[in-house]
């Protein structure tokens, strides 16, 4: 209550807020932790994590919420998260963020397309196919995308956007076109068909551990930070094989 008191709110109801902060006080005693990650996260480096920590912490109960990036951040800044993963942003008063990794994004291709035998695939390649990417208002890999095609002029045809890299993959083994995605979803989407392959020029994001700045980080969110870490790691790694 003390640190929803002491936070600023400019332009929200404080009363409001406090009643927030009080409610959620009373769902989640001490012996909860709360996490809000990217769906990616919750889907594919979460799972293994969460089942060595129940392991270690059997009476501590989890909540998670996938979300989007802002809405991540803003579940840590009011407090409603104790742990989120989210990509690289703007520094802001409340929240102190720790690169989770440096993310080397991958080409996803349907099962048989004319690609899928070339180790690498180089973004003069793409061009004429048709292409599923994240929407240029929501993403910021698309600079990264945009830049790469500019620079090789290449002309892509663009038929599908979406928000989430999950629906991409999905999208990606309907035979929709091909894309260039996060590398975490890309154990589980291989075992429906989906070929991936290392991008030239190299094309990646950054992703945050963030947690509220609110003093010294208890245990338990001390141990899922480096499982996490460590799991992701070995997504990545994966990916790359």
């Amino acid at each position: 209550m003390y640190e929803t008191v002491q936070r600023s709110f400019t332009g929200l109801d404080l009363l409001d807020l406090l009643a927030q902060a009080a409610r959620r006080i009373r769902a989640h005693p001490v012996g909860t932790v709360r996490l809000a990650v990217l769906p990616n996260f919750a889907i594919t480096v979460l799972p293994p994590v969460l089942a060595q920590f129940h392991r270690l912490y059997p009476e501590v109960k989890v909540t998670v919420e996938a979300l989007g990036h802002r809405a991540v951040e803003d579940r840590v800044f009011l407090g409603q998260a104790d742990l989120g993963i989210g990509v690289v942003a703007p520094p802001r008063d409340g929240i102190r963020a720790d690169l989770l990794a440096r993310a080397r994004y991958l080409c996803a291709l349907p099962p048989g397309h004319r690609l899928a035998d070339k180790a690498m695939i180089h973004v003069t390649d793409l061009g004429g196919e048709r292409f599923i990417g994240p929407m240029h208002e929501a993403d910021a890999l698309w600079n990264g995308i945009d830049a790469a095609l500019t620079t090789a002029d290449v002309e892509i045809v663009r038929m599908l956007e979406c928000q989430q890299s999950l629906p991409m993959y999905a999208y990606v083994e309907a035979g929709l076109g091909i894309s260039i995605v996060e590398p975490f979803s890309a154990r589980l989407f291989r075992r429906v068909g989906v070929v991936t392959r290392p991008v030239e020029p190299l094309i990646s994001l950054d992703f945050t551990l963030i947690e509220p700045d609110i003093g010294p980080t208890p245990p338990p969110i001390c141990w899922l930070r480096e499982a996490i870490k460590r799991e992701a790691d070995t997504a990545m790694a994966e990916a790359e094989r």
